[in-house]
């Protein structure tokens, strides 16, 4: 039940801060929604409460503001609130995409249009957050298709031309990334380099700095630290001025993972005391949605794998307990996470000479894996078959034949 709230809260946080819409903002849209009603509701400010509640997850919503809510986003009820975690079918990335197509098919582009935009984006984030990069990118490349036909073939407004285009590039970014997540990393570049292009002709700081960070992460990947730490010093130029203390944090974070990468322990650990600090301030209704990703636990995963690559006996006893705090605190519906999550927990196992648990923890990962699609996901399993083939005793086995039935014919 814990896990669904939290799904939900952040669910209607993200979609409400994707309309641009600050927290009295949604109360308002609320006491609007009641119609006739509105005068059985509570004063705003209680109702701001509510709202405050409702996106800490701190309190269950009724069935009348669920109701409420679904008018406010001009969304069905059950998408808005439904559990998600349950529906695995790959089918579900195509109904995203689906949804995303009530365009204007020619002449005038308006705000709707530009709405429904921000709709299917915020959507599609969503289903790579719990099930990877590879369940959504026919639908992100069919998003962006349309986003074009109409910047190409539409009339419109100066502003609305300039919101449109912004849109492209955030979908152009969202496609790279689905790229790296499947191991495309060519066709990655391509799209990141697409979204550099659009932020410029927009003017937008913003989609600068997330795809500048974004390339980042696949350099560091493509193990290239520097060129990583270059690109996230980059995209920090591009955020001065107007980031967040979140998008600073992540930004810092980045910065680590390059120097840790470097074996620079001394930056490295310069660079992830300031992630934490700026961390530590609360969520502000100025965040951009794409820096939400960036929850306590992930921060965590993300300095583990830092220990990970410093290497050191200790780097990788500090890993393995960091690893396994996030993981407590990782929602079941975040399967694509939680698989990366466990795999590299299993690859710390190893590492420390604990085989059997190395290869338990690895079955874990294998029975998630097979239900979401991401590349990454699957290189950390086959390193870790790699790393368990020469040692014997039933749990390896076991580890080595599930591998066998589900991924040898994915990679390797």
């Amino acid at each position: 039940m814990a896990g669904a709230r939290r799904m939900w809260a952040d669910r209607i946080r993200r979609i409400r801060k994707g309309r641009g819409w600050d927290k009295p903002e949604m109360a308002r849209r609320l006491a609007q929604a009641a119609g006739e009603a509105r005068g059985s509701l509570p004063d705003h400010e209680t109702l701001l409460g509510y709202v405050k509640r409702w996106e800490r997850a701190s309190v269950g919503i009724s069935e009348r503001y669920r109701m409420l809510y679904a008018r406010a986003f001009s969304m069905d009820e059950d998408e808005l609130f439904g559990d998600q975690s349950v529906a695995t079918s790959t089918a579900e990335p195509a109904t995203i995409g689906a949804s995303a197509g009530d365009f204007s098919t020619a002449g005038r582009v308006g705000a709707k249009d530009v709405d429904e935009v921000h709709r299917a984006i915020q959507r599609l984030y969503s289903i790579d957050d719990q099930y990877g990069g590879g369940r959504l990118r026919d639908s992100v490349l069919s998003l962006l298709q349309q986003i074009q036909h109409l910047l190409r073939d539409g009339v419109y407004t100066e502003q609305i031309g300039t919101t449109m285009r912004s849109a492209a590039g955030h979908v152009s970014e969202l496609a790279g990334w689905t790229f790296f997540d499947t191991g495309d990393q060519e066709r990655a570049r391509r799209f990141y380099l697409e979204a550099l292009f659009a932020a410029q002709v927009a003017q937008d700081h913003r989609l600068t700095t997330l795809t500048l960070s974004s390339m980042s992460t696949q350099a560091y990947y493509q193990r290239h630290p520097q060129e990583a730490f270059d690109l996230v010093s980059a995209a920090a130029a591009s955020a001065r001025g107007w980031a967040t203390p979140r998008v600073r944090s992540m930004l810092a974070l980045r910065e680590a993972v390059a120097h840790a990468a470097m074996k620079d322990r001394s930056a490295f650990s310069n660079a992830i005391a300031r992630a934490r600090w700026e961390h530590a301030d609360a969520a502000e209704v100025t965040d951009p949605h794409w820096v939400e990703w960036l929850s306590d636990s992930e921060l965590t995963v993300q300095e583990a794998s830092c220990f990970m690559d410093l290497g050191e006996p200790e780097d990788l006893h500090r890993a393995e307990t960091l690893l396994s705090e996030a993981l407590e605190r990782t929602a079941s519906s975040y399967r694509r996470n939680r698989a990366l999550y466990l795999a590299w927990l299993a690859s710390v196992l190893c590492h420390r000479g604990d085989v059997r648990g190395a290869a338990q923890t690895g079955m874990r990962a294998l029975e998630l894996q097979t239900s979401v699609s991401s590349a990454r996901g699957v290189a950390h399993l086959q390193t870790l078959r790699n790393r368990l083939r020469p040692h014997g005793g039933v749990a390896v086995q076991e580890f080595l034949d599930r591998y066998h039935r589900a991924l040898a014919g994915v990679n390797g």
